[in-house]
């Protein structure tokens, strides 16, 4: 019997906070590839980030401002006397802190300028421009932040990073998301059977960082509320809790069976909960697509169980399936963009078998009608967040990768950390070159021995091909079929 593992994808409903008391970071030390900048470095030394909470946000919002100025030094000047004077820069760092995780993040705009003399003769000129990112995680009672800087260097076209050590002035500030009472449930037989521990099902996540810099996903343990990052030896439970990047998206990819993949938007949080099963909570919603008929695990005989989506809502049944869903804790929706899945609505028991390109919603007054949407446009919203996807085999076009394999080597899971930053997502790629996730990629989930005749898709741009059609009338490719 083939061991499936299901995810819980939610974002929490953070508690009221007794106090929303500010705090602020200041006394950066830098440490990493940008220390022959001195003047960014007494910037970091100078510079007091101030957190202010924000009702609407329910986060703090970081804001600080400094100075920075290098040592004398001589600047060149071809074969005439040097330059001898010194940079003065400016700069300042915005971005949020989520008391619910403890993550940091946002963004670093610093500006400095060489000012010398030599003779009758004086320089101004900028030398350094820097633009970058920054990630962090705090855990309660830290009493420094570590924030890992990625960007470049305009002026010298270099690309930074490096990491600030910053001292925590005040308290950091945590809150704790309400938990639902757990169901009573019947004691279970003796089976004479040896039980199941959570270190039976303890699994190994594995990062792999490409030449763009080291990106990291972060965990929260099984019924504990404290937050840290996951690295190449971070060993993850059943029970644990996956929490993507605030400004990043995040990929599942289930390397076991074929063709499967959780596309997750940013700041989810997933849960390896049970089997079978997806409980999802998320506005911003999640893309499943679960195997094809032509995967080996799929024609399986011993494999006879769908798995579930559940939500607040409906629950949605689906096997070899492309699907979208999205829940706020008022209305459940389903998209489905291939093959077909049954949504159940939890308030009538009413079941309806909805079909590629069409999507229904139900609320606390049961199912709304079936209707259309356009399958093509909801891919392209997709690539717009998560930038190119392309999974075969063993290839992927996404930078980082954590491999988790659960229940003693059963199931690996490719856990993918995308870099979708806001900056990025406006630059979408042309879909001529390599559609993202066209419908066409792999073989799609077949209702029939004869999966191959319901390729309507171009597997190169992912335009809609007619019936027996041996080229593409978008992009002009060779479809073979």
């Amino acid at each position: 019997m083939i061991t499936l593992v299901a995810f819980l994808l939610f974002v929490s409903v953070q508690s009221p906070f007794a106090a929303a008391s500010g705090f602020s970071l200041a006394q950066g030390e830098i440490s990493g590839n940008n220390l022959e900048n001195a003047s960014l470095r007494q910037f970091f030394k100078n510079i007091k980030i101030e957190a202010e909470f924000s009702e609407q946000e329910r986060k703090y919002m970081l804001s600080g401002t400094a100075e920075g100025k290098s040592g004398e030094y001589e600047m060149p000047d071809g074969a005439w006397a040097p330059y001898v004077g010194s940079d003065t820069g400016k700069g300042q760092i915005s971005g949020e802190y989520d008391p619910l995780t403890g993550g940091f993040y946002g963004n670093l705009f610093y500006e400095a300028d060489f000012n010398g003399v030599k003779k009758d003769a004086s320089l101004k000129c900028t030398v350094s421009y820097v633009q970058a990112e920054f990630t962090g995680i705090a855990n309660p009672g830290d009493s420094s932040v570590s924030l890992t800087f990625a960007g470049k260097d305009l002026t010298q076209d270099k690309e930074l990073s490096f990491t600030v050590m910053l001292t925590v002035q005040g308290a950091l500030p945590f809150s704790q998301a309400p938990t639902e009472e757990p169901e009573e449930t019947e004691e279970p037989e003796e089976t004479g059977e040896p039980e199941e521990t959570p270190s039976s099902r303890d699994s190994n996540l594995r990062l792999k960082a490409n030449n763009e810099g080291t990106e990291m996903l972060y965990i929260r343990r099984a019924g504990s509320n404290k937050t840290e990052m996951a690295d190449t030896h971070t060993v993850i439970c059943v029970g644990d809790t996956i929490i993507a990047p605030k400004n990043k998206g995040a990929i599942i990819g289930l390397e076991d069976y074929e063709h499967s993949i959780l596309m997750l938007r940013p700041g989810t949080e997933v849960t390896i909960k049970q089997k079978y099963k997806l409980n999802v909570r998320s506005v911003g919603g999640m893309l499943l697509r679960l195997g094809d008929a032509l995967s080996e695990w799929y024609s399986q005989e011993d494999y006879n169980e769908n798995f579930g989506i559940e939500t607040s809502r409906a629950n949605t049944s689906i096997k070899g399936t492309v699907v979208v869903v999205k829940d706020d804790g008022e209305e459940s929706s389903l998209k489905v963009l291939e093959g077909t899945a049954e949504f159940r609505d939890l308030a009538t028991g009413h079941t309806v078998r909805v079909e590629a390109g069409e999507m229904v919603t139900a609320t606390k007054d049961g199912l709304g009608e079936i209707e259309k949407f356009n399958v093509k446009d909801e891919f392209a919203q997709w690539e717009e967040e998560f930038g190119q996807l392309e999974i075969s085999g063993e290839t992927t076009a996404f930078p980082f990768w954590a491999i988790l394999a659960i229940g003693g080597g059963v199931l690996a899971i490719v856990l993918i950390a995308v870099i979708a930053v806001a900056a990025s997502r406006k630059k979408r790629k042309t879909a001529a070159a390599h559609p993202a996730y066209a419908p066409g990629a792999y073989p799609p989930p077949a209702q029939s021995p004869k999966p191959a005749a319901q390729n309507a898709f171009c597997p190169q741009c992912g335009a809609p091909l007619s019936s027996g059609a041996s080229f593409c009338a978008n992009c002009g490719n060779k479809t073979g079929i």
